[in-house]
């Protein structure tokens, strides 16, 4: 025998007429509007029931708050919309102060991070230190005795007086009396041409370090650093 044909689900109950309008005429698809209800009469063996809010977008209820305005004043046809052009306006308003206050908040996240990498890195250098550093990586001037202002004479330090480097001295010696005579300082390819008699002077000293005391030799080099700084400078 065939199957029985499967019972039907209860209908459910009819809802209350509670503010229907006298005439309304039904929405399309078939659905009818029962005051806060919509129900559907299109489905073939029950009533589809949802509730309608009404009621204004969360947003709108925050701005109207702020308008000091109530979100549900007025009928229920335009709720929430008679406060609609000032919302509006409190909206533009509380975007400028967004941005505002997330300008403020960029400048202050900066100078915040500044102040500590200040801290961290420790005080930056005042103009006077950094001199003072640049001067103490410079060589020192040469005295009065150990170069002749006048006569252009070197005094060489005892260690440069050794005969191995005699055929390296007498250039220099011959350069530093010219200028004196002149007056005036070395020109460029004359600098170029002692800083690589001094060098030649430099490297020799190196090869021979084991043939002197090492206070000595520090000396020495440091006259040859001297020099060579002198020769850069224009006559005083």
């Amino acid at each position: 025998m065939p199957n029985p044909p499967a019972a039907l689900p209860p209908a459910l109950p009819a809802l209350p007429p509670q503010g229907i309008p006298p005439g309304m005429p039904p929405l399309p698809g078939g659905v009818s509007t029962r005051g806060k209800y919509v129900e559907s009469t299109t489905a073939p063996h029950a009533s589809t029931v949802r509730r309608l809010d009404l009621s204004p977008p969360p947003v709108l209820q925050a701005l109207a708050m702020r308008s000091g305005q109530s979100p549900s004043s007025g009928s229920s046809s335009d709720s929430g919309i008679g406060a609609l052009p000032i919302t509006l306006e409190v909206g533009k308003t509380l975007a400028l102060e967004n941005r505002v206050h997330a300008t403020e908040v960029f400048f202050e996240t900066r100078r915040i991070n500044r102040a500590n990498r200040a801290v961290e890195n420790g005080a930056r250098p005042t103009i006077e230190q950094v001199v003072r550093w640049a001067q103490m990586g410079r060589p020192r001037k040469l005295t009065s005795v150990e170069l002749d202002p006048v006569t252009g004479e070197i005094n060489w330090p005892y260690v440069l007086t050794d005969p191995i480097y005699d055929l390296r001295r007498e250039p220099l010696d011959l350069r530093f009396r010219s200028r004196a005579d002149s007056g005036s300082g070395f020109q460029f390819a004359e600098i170029g041409e002692i800083e690589l008699q001094i060098g030649n002077l430099i490297d020799d000293l190196k090869t021979n370090m084991r043939r002197y005391p090492a206070g000595s030799y520090g000396s020495a080099r440091t006259f040859l650093d001297s020099l060579l700084q002198e020769s850069r400078l224009p006559v005083n």
